[in-house]
């Protein structure tokens, strides 16, 4: 009895604990279950910040949508809307070119080149100063004709820029008297487009346009990455090197060294895209913006970088502009064996490097420094665009070098050109003389071209020659004339029956 009694005591304190812990819920316990939550009415703010996040993560999502529509669409019609630009009408793309631009095109000429790795030719552009058909000829020398100088220079660019960016600098070397030559390279600006646009095969194709506008050696001004080619030629051909002057030189070809536009250039699928916009008129204002933020000294016009823009995507340009970069060799070795080549070890060639204070404590700048040996070092006080900024700068840095080498190379000449008239009239005459002109023609009599006092001058046909001086017959070419003297009182040079010739002096009958 007592067991059962035990057993009834237990059951009920086993009772009373469970309903004592069902009652009481845990502190960590919900109050209300999932099902409750379910029938709890969302509140009248609740609604509204609902209703107001729907649409606007719906208008996200449709702009996000209609971009990348837009960027589909564009990639692939760029993709399959390529056309070949060598058969277009050059003319097409002259009417959209900035007027700087479209200057420099008009001052330049194209110069069929010998590729001699194709055996074919292929067209430069090229532009000279004091050209031989007049290009380039400056005001100092209206009226007479200046001796070709003995010095040569030769600008050659970057992979962003072209001749264009000399244009400035050649004037100013023309005052110097050195022969300044600026290309276009292969594959950039208005030269014909190359299969194989990789730097190697331009240092090559740069020795066979020296060969095809007569340049058997020259003083090499390597702007950027020119400088890479240009040592290349040097490397190869060092007997058509002069000396080496580098411009902000961009010589470590490593690609993980490279500034954002050249790496973005090695992208697969959107490189070409990106170069498209990047050199678009649409961003005319952004670029220009961004150009001149890099210095306060930086005195260049909106269409003066349109201009470097256009010529990137002139034609088939943004295409070998990838292809350069693509189809050379950008690795570490590579920057290893251009650095160790002749441009290092030869201790005779002269090298000189003009650095901007922009860009001095740039990488490229800090590698050249520390990597290559130079016999001058210059730094020019100018911010980022050197060759717009400081033109006249870089002309003196090469007289400089010309001098150093050769100090009468410079020495400047010049021929007269007579201002001629044609016809049986009179013609030019200087100073205070009776002196007849230049003529041409019948009528046996008519005077020539002379200078001085009481003088006959330079005639063809049966009348009275070129003299220089007092008192005397000039120069003429047919019968019975007086011809070219120099000198008092004398006969002058003629060609023909009857005449008196050619004499320098006083009182003497010449050839």
């Amino acid at each position: 009895m007592e067991d059962k009694h035990q057993d009834i005591k237990n059951r009920k304190k086993v009772s009373t604990s469970t309903s004592t812990t069902t009652s009481s819920p845990s502190p960590s316990s919900p109050s209300t279950t999932t099902a409750d939550k379910k029938n709890v009415k969302p509140t009248t703010k609740t609604r509204v910040q609902q209703q107001q996040s729907q649409p606007k993560n719906a208008t996200c999502i449709r702009i996000i949508g209609i971009i990348m529509i837009i960027i589909i669409t564009f990639i692939a019609w760029s993709k399959f809307n390529q056309v070949d630009y060598d058969v277009i009408d050059p003319s097409v793309f002259l009417k959209d070119m900035p007027p700087p631009l479209l200057a420099h095109y008009q001052s330049g000429t194209m110069v069929p080149v010998y590729d001699k790795s194709t055996r074919k030719i292929i067209n430069v552009f090229v532009v000279q100063s004091g050209d031989q058909d007049g290009r380039l000829v400056y005001e100092e020398d209206l009226g007479r004709k200046r001796v070709p100088a003995n010095e040569s220079v030769l600008l050659v660019h970057g992979r962003t820029s072209t001749s264009f960016a000399y244009r400035n600098v050649m004037e100013h070397m023309y005052r110097e008297n050195l022969r300044a030559v600026a290309i276009d390279l292969p594959c950039f600006g208005f030269s014909n487009s190359l299969a194989n646009c990789s730097d190697s095969n331009l240092a090559d194709r740069l020795a066979d346009i020296m060969d095809a506008i007569q340049m058997p050696s020259a003083h090499l001004f390597l702007y950027d990455t020119g400088a890479v080619i240009g040592s290349m030629l040097f490397d190869r051909y060092p007997n058509r090197v002069k000396s080496l002057s580098f411009i902000d030189p961009s010589l470590d070809v490593d690609i993980d060294n490279q500034p954002f536009y050249i790496k973005y250039a090695t992208l697969p699928f959107i490189n070409r895209e990106l170069v498209q916009l990047a050199t678009s008129s649409i961003f005319s204002s952004l670029r220009y913006g961004y150009i001149t933020s890099q210095g306060s000294n930086i005195n260049v016009t909106r269409e003066i970088i349109d201009s470097y823009a256009y010529s990137l995507r002139y034609k088939n340009n943004i295409n070998n502009y990838i292809k350069s970069i693509q189809q050379s060799q950008m690795n570490p070795q590579a920057s290893y064996n251009l650095r160790n080549s002749r441009i290092n070890y030869d201790s005779v060639i002269v090298k000189q490097v003009l650095l901007s204070t922009k860009i001095l404590q740039s990488h490229n700048s800090d590698y050249f420094q520390s990597k290559i040996r130079t016999s001058y070092s210059q730094l020019m006080q100018v911010d980022y665009m050197m060759l717009e900024e400081y033109p006249i700068g870089i002309a003196q840095y090469a007289a400089f070098i010309a001098d150093t080498l050769n100090p009468n190379a410079r020495k400047i000449e010049y021929i007269n050109i007579p201002t001629e008239s044609h016809g049986g009239g009179h013609g030019h005459s200087h100073g205070h003389s009776h002196g007849h002109g230049h003529s041409h023609g019948g009528g046996a009599h008519s005077h020539g071209h002379s200078h001085g006092g009481g003088d006959h001058g330079h005639s063809h046909g049966g009348d009275h020659g070129h003299s220089h001086g007092g008192g005397d017959h000039g120069h003429s070419h047919g019968g019975g004339d007086h011809g070219h003297s120099h000198g008092g009182g004398d006969h002058g040079h003629s060609h023909g029956g009857g005449d008196h010739g050619h004499s320098h002096g006083g009182h003497n009958y010449g050839l």
